[in-house]
């Protein structure tokens, strides 16, 4: 995944990059299916919202409604289907690029383009979600629901395969800008100098 590693300003990225900037990792999320208590949920949900109306129009209990319960049939599937595809999609959508001072996620769904920048910074709080389909989180956003509660946004990259690699890059770019020359010497936590 660290394809990118010390590279100048790769095609494309033109004047997008401070002078001086490179590219150290990049990466996308990993497009592996992965079981949830939310895929258990629509699972569940298709299975009675599509399966009951079609156990009654196969046992010819439908009383003449087969064509519209068929549609519920048929949303059921469109909904669980589209859950199972999600990842798929999603993975090849986003990209992910850590150079020495920022950490980017681009997205380009069905043409629409997308690029944000986040500074990568020794005060910068990170959190390693190890394992498969784990990833780096860098940034949290508090935004108000409509119903007034408060939601927590989780920012960072999501969804890969061996996040220590991207965690242990952004930890050694903490480090040089603490002036640390052992980006692991702080115990093994997981934050920036405050």
């Amino acid at each position: 995944m660290s394809d990118g590693e010390g590279e100048a300003a790769p095609p494309g990225w033109e004047g997008l990059l401070d002078p001086g900037e490179r590219i150290i990792w990049r990466g996308q999320p990993s497009p592996r299916f992965r079981f949830s208590l939310v895929t258990l949920f629509f699972i569940v949900w298709a299975a009675i919202f599509g399966g009951v109306p079609l156990s009654l129009v196969l046992s010819g209990a439908d009383d003449g409604g087969g064509p519209f319960l068929l549609l519920f049939v048929l949303v059921a599937v469109t909904v669980l289907g589209g859950h199972l595809a999600w990842p798929r999609l999603r993975s090849r959508a986003m990209f992910y690029t850590l150079t020495d001072r920022r950490a980017f996620i681009a997205t380009d769904f069905f043409g629409i383009r997308s690029l944000k920048s986040y500074p990568i910074t020794a005060a910068t709080p990170l959190e390693l979600r190890d394992g498969r389909g784990g990833g780096v989180i860098f940034e949290r956003r508090r935004t108000r629901s409509r119903k007034g509660g408060t939601m927590v946004q989780e920012i960072g990259f999501l969804g890969l395969d061996d996040p220590r690699e991207t965690f242990r890059l952004m930890r050694q770019i903490q480090a040089a800008e603490r002036g640390d020359p052992d980006p692991e010497g702080d115990g093994g936590g997981s934050r920036g100098a405050a």
